[in-house]
């Protein structure tokens, strides 16, 4: 299980994560951003995503084997 906070003036985010060591931070850019149906025009600047992952790491499941991945995410 993993832990991560993400603190913004005002507020913040807690994510709880299941299943995953990583955590993954991306932006859209402006291109990709405005292919986002409800992004708003220059949405994409103020706009971060971040989710739990495996970034450094392989996952191997065997056949017919199991994976359980879980978010939870609450405001701060």
């Amino acid at each position: 299980m993993s832990d991560f906070n993400i603190k913004y003036p005002g507020g913040g985010i807690h994510i709880h994560a299941k299943g995953f060591k990583d955590a993954v931070v991306w932006n859209p850019h402006a291109e990709a951003g405005r292919a986002i149906p409800d992004m708003e025009e220059g949405g994409w600047d103020k706009y971060i995503c971040v989710e739990p992952g495996m970034a450094t790491y392989w996952n191997e499941i065997p056949a017919k084997g199991k994976w359980d991945g879980q978010q939870v995410l609450k405001t701060l």
